[in-house]
């Protein structure tokens, strides 16, 4: 939740720099990257928690097969 929480602020932040700096300004620039960086990190956990309940139930179906 926290992530999620970084990413609305983040985003937030850089529309506003958008509005009052323009969208080639280094601020707005920064906060783009951050945002891209927080979004990256938010799917890398998706794609683990993914991948750790496939194997999850991967292992159940091995238990139940044998």
């Amino acid at each position: 939740m926290e992530l999620i929480k970084a990413i609305e602020q983040t985003r937030q932040a850089m529309i506003d720099c958008i509005y009052s700096r323009g969208l080639t300004d280094e601020r707005t620039l920064k906060l783009s990257r951050e945002l891209d960086k927080l979004i990256v990190e938010s799917q890398l956990k998706k794609k683990l928690k993914m991948r750790q309940s496939a194997n999850k139930c991967e292992e159940i179906a091995n238990k139940s097969g044998n």
